[in-house]
């Protein structure tokens, strides 16, 4: 009898080591990005307790297989956010990138993944990526103006006030004659407010100094009365004896009713009031008040002060110039509205258009909405500025 021994070597197993989650600007496979010079990252996944990364390398290649970043081994154990260095990226490519990982013990470990660029336009280098493709919309010349459904806005305007008569003070208006405030049924308070009774002031008075910047609210709440809701001193080095009737230059920022109101400069130091007018409470999702409406100006009796060189602006940056109004003043004799030679910007249609001066009886309020549909068909027109009188 023979007996054979046959001998069978003991595999041991395999240790895992290889590398994963490849992503570029945090994404696996991104489509579409725009980013001049990508970040690369990956895994180095191994069961062998104390592996670690000691050296890696990155070749990226364009769609006809060249080799446009090759960063050589570089010893390190940083596998987040490599910073692309090669040729500039071209728009609407694919690249495929590889990398090379080594471990503590010199064994190397491959993965492959790919990108695709978009139409790399945030710079003016592939400014004509688009094909001189336009943005649906008007440009900064054609802005849209619909101040009754307008609630994110700047305002600034010139305030002057007459040194001949007392008492020193003058108030800009708006936010007058909300429809919805017109109509009990379109307001949770249940108001009704005839016309020109309903609005928001921003009034100056430097009757005595230190000067003070006053607010009021009437019409919105059945409990808005005609006394000042906000009233806040405003510092000597911003108005005082020496400027006290120069003009000064009034920023107005409201934002669903969180309203900030600066005088001569739009910084820290300068604004006077930041509050909230909204009566329904802190943000505008459902109910957002005051909106731009209408317009106007209050002032003493007899009294000369005037607003003029009036901006409405969009809120966000790089708030874009939406409507320029000269002048805001009535005639003190007559007690009526004067428009003399006011010239405004028609931002929906591109054209200058001045307004015939002209005299009412019953001084009104000017309807930003009205003066927009009024000038797409027409050169010219008359239109009313209300004036309060005290």
């Amino acid at each position: 009898m023979v007996i054979l021994f046959l001998s069978i070597p003991c595999l041991a197993a395999q240790s895992l080591f290889q590398v994963s989650e490849l992503k570029v600007e945090y994404i696996a496979e991104p489509l579409g990005i725009d980013v001049e010079t990508p970040r690369f990252s990956w895994q180095m996944i191994s069961d062998i307790p104390g592996s670690s990364q000691k050296a890696y390398q990155l070749i990226v290649t364009d769609e006809h297989h060249t080799e446009v970043w090759n960063t050589g081994r570089v010893k390190s154990d940083i596998s987040l956010n490599i910073e692309y260095d090669g040729q500039a990226l071209k728009p609407r490519t694919r690249y495929q990138w590889t990398v090379h990982v080594w471990n503590q013990k010199n064994k190397l470990v491959s993965a492959r993944s790919w990108f695709e660029t978009g139409l790399m336009c945030a710079g003016q280098k592939y400014s004509n990526a688009w094909n001189d493709a336009q943005w649906i919309g008007g440009s900064a010349d054609k802005q849209v103006l619909y101040a009754h459904y307008f609630s994110v806005f700047k305002i600034n305007y010139k305030v002057q006030l007459d040194s001949l008569t007392q008492p020193y003070r003058v108030g800009f208006i708006y936010g007058a004659n909300d429809q919805r405030l017109m109509d009990a049924n379109m307001n949770l308070h249940g108001v009704v407010n005839l016309r020109d009774s309903s609005y928001v002031k921003i009034e100056l008075d430097a009757s005595s100094l230190p000067a003070r910047l006053n607010i009021y609210r009437l019409g919105y709440t059945k409990e808005d009365k005609p006394i000042a809701i906000v009233s806040e001193e405003i510092p000597l080095s911003v108005i005082n004896e020496k400027n006290r009737f120069k003009k000064h230059r009034f920023y107005l920022h409201s934002n669903n009713g969180i309203t900030d109101v600066f005088i001569n400069k739009e910084d820290h130091s300068n604004r006077i009031v930041s509050t909230l007018l909204n009566p329904y409470g802190w943000g505008g999702d459902f109910f957002s008040y005051p909106v731009l409406a209408d317009l106007g100006i209050q002032k003493p009796l007899l009294s000369r002060a005037s607003i003029s060189d009036v901006e409405i602006r969009h809120f966000r940056e790089p708030s874009n110039l939406i409507l320029k109004i000269d002048s805001l003043h009535a005639d003190a004799s007559e007690k009526t509205a004067l428009i003399d030679h006011l010239e405004i910007r028609c931002r929906c249609c591109g054209q200058t258009s001045k307004v015939n001066q002209k005299r009412f009886k019953k001084p009104d309020y000017m309807s930003l909405h009205e003066v927009f549909m009024i000038f797409t068909s027409m050169e010219s027109v008359s239109i009313m500025i209300i004036s309060i009188q005290d």
